[in-house]
């Protein structure tokens, strides 16, 4: 077992997942893992890992805090939540006062769970891995980062916005942010609101996303683009459960893997360009001989100008929207893009985000996914912290190790204004060309999708006085 002895110690996750992906190849290696003294190089960052670990447990057992609490303070919530597995609701609420340990039998409802990935976009490479709780206690060999299908809610919504803009749609398209009802079949109508109960005029895609306005991105589905575009894209981008071709795309309600919605960002970060996520570089036998060398595959899924446009947008949310803790809160000040993400009933509870050197995905939620973390644990309050903590911390660190090589981590470093992307003084009452006498804002466009009319509102020195 000499292979798996050294890390397991740190990451046990990512070493159960190594050993499964070796098992996948022995056979047509002709190697027995267990007996060949076999050296496995991986792409495990140890300082990386250590580093998501300590956010990771730091989290958690606040997640874990505010949902006891949460349940001893409402019986009613504590005995709908373990009502099915037969436990004692008395006997739960003891563990639950005393912080004890929680019994296997009610696990599924009771202990917050959750998962994180740091990768390399560049390569693929998965730096550290976090698959479910570490506590010798609670560890077992579930590794959700890699086998749990959750709901991504609005961390689904980049993929949404971005079929918009290679649908030839503008960060200034404007649809409406009212009410609407949607069939979802013959039976059930479905009458989605925004999660702060918001409703507004006409709104920009930018915004939408900024502030992840869900009536917005149902509208972007009903009125802009068609579903199974958007399906096409998520499989572009190497989601590979079942997304389903419906209007309720819009909010994320196919589960997605932890892992893959973290590459799929990662292609974001990427400039288009797909990265499989990587967990071994080479296999040597005992006398240092190469077996097998595992090289990274990349392909260009998307050009590089439309996702310059999305990416800038989903700035945004971390310069701006509901993201933005990131920067007051937790200090970090690179570029960066990002999305939070909670699903309805609370059960799930998402940051994924990114800068152009790393891609970093947490997931935090119940097993049992019809229990909710508590009542205000959203994407920004249950997971955006892991993320926060475990980004600034690799920053300070200023480096990471791929392929026996170290990478430089900067934090002035952003992504080059593409080539096929124009910046464009606009009106930003109509946003259409400027006049001289427009109030204006900056806006990125693609170049053959610019605005080329002129604004009509402001066409003299006294039109903005005329009868609104």
């Amino acid at each position: 077992h000499k292979i798996f002895d050294s890390e397991s110690g740190l990451a046990p996750y990512f070493t159960e997942y190594i050993r499964r992906e070796l098992e996948k190849i022995d056979e047509e290696l002709d190697i027995n893992l267990y007996k060949d003294g076999l050296v496995v190089h991986t792409t495990l960052d140890s300082r990386i890992q250590k580093i998501l670990s300590n956010a990771f447990n730091k989290g958690i057992h606040k997640n874990q805090d505010i949902l006891n609490k949460e349940l001893i303070s409402d019986p009613q919530k504590l005995e709908d939540a373990i009502g099915r597995t037969g436990f004692n609701l008395d006997t739960a609420l003891t563990i639950l006062t005393r912080n004890d340990t929680i019994p296997q039998t009610v696990r599924n409802q009771l202990l917050v769970q959750g998962a994180g990935i740091v990768l390399d976009p560049l390569h693929g490479h998965i730096l550290g891995m976090i698959g479910g709780r570490e506590e010798d206690i609670y560890r077992d060999h579930f590794n959700r980062a890699t086998q749990a299908k959750r709901q991504p809610g609005s961390v689904f919504k980049p993929f949404i916005y971005l079929t918009a803009l290679e649908q030839g749609y503008t960060t200034t398209t404007e649809l409406l942010n009212q009410p609407l009802i949607v069939f979802i079949d013959d039976t059930t109508q479905w009458n989605p609101q925004n999660h702060d109960g918001s409703t507004g005029l006409l709104t920009t895609l930018r915004e939408g996303l900024r502030r992840s306005l869900n009536l917005i991105s149902v509208r972007v589905v009903q009125e802009l683009i068609e579903p199974k575009a958007i399906v096409q894209n998520a499989k572009d981008f190497g989601m590979t459960t079942y997304i389903r071709a419906v209007d309720a795309i819009a909010l994320g309600v196919s589960e997605v893997y932890p892992l893959e919605i973290t590459a799929a960002y990662g292609t974001i970060a990427n400039n288009g360009i797909y990265s499989q996520p990587l967990a071994i570089t080479r296999i040597e036998d005992r006398h240092g001989r190469i077996i097998k060398e595992f090289l990274p595959e990349n392909k260009e899924v998307q050009d590089e100008a439309t996702i310059y446009i999305l990416r800038d947008m989903m700035k945004s949310v971390v310069d701006a929207g509901t993201g933005g803790a990131l920067r007051w809160k937790y200090k970090f000040h690179a570029p960066a893009a990002g999305k939070t993400g909670t699903t309805n009933s609370k059960a799930d509870a998402w940051f994924v985000g990114f800068t152009p050197q790393l891609a970093i995905g947490v997931w935090v939620g119940m097993d049992d996914p019809a229990v909710s973390l508590g009542e205000k644990q959203f994407g920004s309050s249950a997971a955006l912290p892991i993320f926060g903590n475990t980004i600034r911390n690799i920053y300070d660190g200023g480096e990471f190790q791929s392929r026996g090589e170290t990478v430089l981590l900067n934090a002035k470093a952003d992504w080059p204004m593409s080539q096929g992307v124009v910046e464009v003084e606009i009106c930003e009452e109509t946003y259409e060309k400027a006049t001289r006498f427009c109030p204006t804002m900056k806006e990125i466009f693609l170049k053959n999708n610019r605005p080329r009319q002129q604004c009509q509102k402001h066409s003299s020195p006294f039109s903005r006085f005329k009868d609104k």
